[in-house]
């Protein structure tokens, strides 16, 4: 795991990069050492925008797959919850 970016009293503050291998990456808002607020996790799978919180995806957000599908919606512990455009 390599991350770039802010720190504050040691943990992951502010903006950064996080690549947890060549295939998985996060870029975007951390605090208290967590991707809290708003990123972008790339993987295997495909891409999601949105929010975050302690690490998950969490709140509004889109996921784009590889094969073109596109799902929109509430997340809650990454999952889809709630309200969903698919």
């Amino acid at each position: 795991m390599n991350y770039k970016g802010e720190f504050y009293q040691g943990k992951w503050e502010g903006y950064g990069i996080l690549e947890f291998d060549e295939n998985r990456k996060y870029i975007g808002e951390f605090s208290l050492g967590w991707w809290n607020g708003i990123g972008i996790y790339i993987c295997n799978e495909g891409i999601y925008y949105g929010n975050f919180k302690d690490g998950n995806m969490e709140g509004v957000g889109a996921r784009i797959f590889n094969n073109g599908d596109i799902e929109c919606g509430q997340y809650k512990n990454d999952k889809l919850y709630g309200y969903v455009i698919l």
